[in-house]
């Protein structure tokens, strides 16, 4: 599965006939890639495209993987498709947040 696909799906639009909002879903995925590769959880600056898979990004730190999917799945949502609710929003900025602090401080 590739990213775009996994992200996808984690917003809720799942099969490949949804595919209008593509191009904004892979800006804010690039978006959280960059902020990864800014704080040195990922260790090369990568741009997603429609075809990207998992281990075109995941290779420069594997033993974070899923931490790093689940990253890129929040900080998508936040970006592209904001939680209406306050308290919603706040839970997912506050989770985003507690795995941007893991991922620096266990680069040290």
């Amino acid at each position: 599965m590739t990213i775009l696909q996994e992200v996808k799906n984690s917003l809720g639009y799942y099969g490949d006939e949804y595919d209008s909002f593509d191009a904004d879903i892979l800006r804010s995925i690039n978006t959280a890639v960059l902020i990864l590769f800014r704080i040195g959880a990922l260790k090369v600056q990568t741009v997603c495209n429609a075809a990207s898979e998992w281990s075109d990004i995941l290779s420069s730190n594997p033993s974070y993987s899923e931490m790093i999917k689940d990253y890129i799945c929040r900080k998508t949502r936040i970006l592209f498709d904001p939680p209406q609710q306050s308290n919603t929003y706040k839970a997912y900025e506050e989770s985003i947040k507690e795995i941007e602090w893991t991922l620096q401080e266990d680069r040290t």
